[in-house]
């Protein structure tokens, strides 16, 4: 099963296990060696006890190919290698390398197709390939929190969309962590929320599918968490994961594309660019605004004046908004 699993764990792309100290990473490597092994019982060496939770912890969030671990005891006695980690696994090694290879098999085409891609857009085809293939689980099933929900049978929750997307970026060759926090929106029955934060072009980003995932309507992807800076990440996020790198820089989806209107007066032209050719959906977003009431009132105001001026008889619509992020879903109906 080592080497089977030695598949999808690259070290390279293990950032928690970058910020530890070098015995820390001795600790960390024979947990990882020892759950890859199936192993019930993982020497370790001689560390501080409230220490050995968070090194059991990174290694799950650094590789999320380990979905088949639930939880871990310790046993702490004296001597160089006498600390003990005891896993409790979910799985039997069998139904494990079973998973294990419908996973492989299940990205492998994905994989391929993005392979000589740049980092910006493999980014963007992960995005796409998740919001796509998976619905948020409001049942909560146990697999909804591992890499299994998402990828095998297209439901998860924050924490395993996450370690999905990592999964698809480690394939990829893109830097990626997992990062744990609290949000303002009710998408989960508990308190925490999790998402990525991402390296593209040597920059970090936020990116949470989860949020673009429930975002989602009338079939059109949205952006609105792709590559936010923390500043952004910050208007509705808060980050609990310590020694996590600075997301200084906005390269946001909407920035990059062109998406935003910063003037009222631009409003018609971008309408009239983005409803051409029986387009009857379009996704803007506003800058800097101090009041969202404000902000909406002036622009469903703008959108009525615009459809009445440009479409012969009633027009019908609709809007889908995040006020956090100020961002806005025309819809056009039928």
């Amino acid at each position: 099963m080592t080497t089977l699993i030695n598949k999808f764990i690259n070290k390279k792309y293990c950032y928690f296990r970058s910020k530890l100290s070098v015995r820390e990473q001795i600790a960390y490597d024979c947990v990882l060696s020892g759950l890859i092994s199936f192993k019930t019982n993982i020497k370790i060496p001689n560390i501080e006890t409230e220490r050995i939770q968070d090194i059991f912890q990174n290694v799950l969030f650094d590789n999320p190919i380990i979905f088949f671990v639930e939880s871990a005891s310790y046993q702490i006695v004296k001597g160089k290698y006498c600390n003990m980690v005891i896993p409790k696994y979910r799985f039997g090694e069998i139904q494990i390398k079973s998973t294990i290879h419908a996973i492989f098999n299940k990205t492998e085409r994905f994989i391929n197709s993005c392979r000589d891609f740049d980092e910006l857009s493999k980014e963007e085809k992960v995005h796409n390939y998740l919001i796509n293939n998976v619905v948020y689980d409001y049942d909560f099933k146990q697999s909804s929190f591992e890499c299994v929900g998402p990828l095998l049978f297209g439901h998860g929750v924050c924490e395993g969309i996450s370690k999905a997307a990592k999964l698809l970026m480690d394939l990829l060759d893109i830097h990626s962590l997992i990062v744990i926090g609290k949000s303002t929106q009710n998408v989960s029955n508990t308190d925490l929320h999790a998402w990525n934060i991402v390296k593209i072009n040597g920059n970090y980003s936020h990116l949470d599918i989860t949020f673009d995932i429930t975002l989602m309507a009338w079939n059109v992807i949205r952006y609105d968490y792709f590559n936010l800076s923390d500043e952004e990440i910050l208007l509705d996020h808060t980050i609990l994961t310590k020694n996590i790198p600075s997301c200084s820089l906005s390269n946001s989806y909407y920035k990059m594309n062109n998406l935003i209107i910063y003037m009222q007066k631009d409003f018609n032209s971008y309408f009239k660019t983005h409803l051409s050719n029986g387009n009857k959906d379009i996704v803007f977003k506003l800058p800097n605004i101090k009041n969202f009431e404000t902000a909406k009132n002036k622009v469903f105001n703008l959108t009525d004046n615009y459809l009445s001026n440009n479409y012969k008889g009633y027009i019908n619509y609709q809007f889908s908004m995040n006020e956090t992020q100020a961002v806005f879903h025309l819809h056009i109906l039928d």
